[in-house]
């Protein structure tokens, strides 16, 4: 079983290094093989595969058991992006809103300006007319000390 295991990890490997460059991973057969070759291609029960020190075997294993971890993790990291996306989407239509809101307290703090210059104006003008020359009182009082010397001086005149 561990054997047939071995053969099928080396089949994988060796159909992964096919994609890869020639230099990548350098096999040899068996008869050509040295104590530094690092890839042998062996022949078990009429199944070629390739033979390659335990170290090497060994980290593909744990590449291979720690595949499907790391397949959890891109799943949970991929919810967590979709959450994120989401909680994004929910703060731009907050900025929106809040900019919308914001517009509108410029357009009616607009309008009480206008309606407190107006205000203003009335109240300046009101006054103005209040204090004008033709509503002075001393002034009333001396057309009326006018109009009375001139009406005596021509009762006066005409009694005379």
């Amino acid at each position: 079983m561990m054997m047939k295991w071995l053969v099928c990890l080396a089949t994988l490997v060796c159909s992964l290094s096919a994609s890869l460059p020639a230099h990548a991973m350098d096999c040899v057969t068996a008869a050509n093989a040295t104590p530094a070759s690092e890839c042998v291609v062996l022949e078990q029960n009429g199944v070629r595969g390739v033979w390659f020190e335990l170290k090497i075997a060994d980290e593909l294993r744990k590449a291979k058991l720690s595949f499907p971890e790391l397949q959890l993790q891109i799943g949970a990291l991929e919810q967590r992006g979709a959450v994120r996306d989401w909680q994004l989407e929910r703060y731009l239509e907050v900025i929106s809103l809040k900019q919308e809101a914001l517009s509108e307290m410029d357009k009616g703090l607009a309008a009480q300006v206008r309606i407190a210059r107006e205000a203003r104006d009335g109240e300046r003008k009101a006054v103005e007319r209040l204090h004008a020359w033709y509503n002075q009182p001393s002034l009333w009082f001396g057309a009326g000390v006018v109009v009375t010397l001139v009406a005596g001086v021509l009762i006066v005149g005409y009694a005379n």
